[in-house]
């Protein structure tokens, strides 16, 4: 599924009207599924949905998720829906993607979520980017810990080589230095915030986390003037 936008107001957050908009269906209340645990990311929504039994009475719902999955006690399944979500400007100012974990989606989320879902049939044909997606869910943990461990290393003076190199303005940069740059705030005033200088053209920038997890750290006692 592609990209759907749409007007959501303001005060309404990504998780809430998500919901409102996916996990409803014309089905009787005991049919109906429930979302039972949620989490909200900067770019995305994971939902622990539950579908009772009686919702796969009605053979005209989808039966994917009966197959996929080993029943819980109650005759029920959960499954993740894994939402991507953005914001546009205009009247259609929200926009979002839904798949669930068969289609194996690049996004993960913190292993303890995987508790609240059904186990997924490990003979079943199709399951095997499921299982993909939640050993990956598993070792993210993982290297999230060790990325922040990482970061927390880098301090004014500490000098950062990328794996690669990254466009900045259409310019690569590999090589970078940790200053400490004083950024305006949008509401007014301004605070101090650990940014990183390309060693070359001296543009200041950001890094991503995904970057700095493979980078070389070069950590100095004293910072650069700039």
């Amino acid at each position: 599924m592609g990209w759907t936008f749409t007007p959501k107001p303001k005060h309404c957050s990504p998780a809430k009207f998500l919901e409102e908009k996916i996990v409803r269906w014309n089905v009787p209340d005991e049919a109906h599924p429930k979302v039972v645990k949620s989490r909200t990311y900067s770019n995305r929504v994971i939902f622990a949905v539950n579908f009772p039994s009686a919702f796969f009475t009605d053979p005209e719902k989808p039966q994917q998720w009966k197959d996929h999955y080993i029943a819980n006690a109650d005759g029920s399944v959960t499954v993740p829906f894994i939402i991507l979500y953005r914001y546009a400007k205009g009247d259609y100012n929200f926009g979002y993607k839904d798949m669930d974990e068969i289609a194996g989606p690049s996004e993960t989320v913190h292993p303890t979520f995987l508790s609240h879902l059904s186990e997924l049939r490990p003979d079943h044909l199709h399951n095997n980017y499921a299982l993909a997606w939640r050993e990956k869910c598993r070792n993210s943990d993982v290297t999230n810990r060790s990325t922040r461990s990482l970061i927390k290393q880098i301090t004014p003076g500490t000098r950062i080589v990328l794996k690669s190199a990254l466009l900045f303005r259409d310019i690569p940069c590999q090589q970078f230095v940790a200053v400490q740059e004083r950024i305006r705030k949008r509401g007014g005033g301004s605070k101090l915030t650990l940014c990183y200088m390309d060693i070359e053209t001296r543009m200041l920038c950001k890094i991503p986390e995904k970057h700095l997890s493979q980078a070389q750290i070069f950590v100095e006692r004293t910072a650069p003037q700039i």
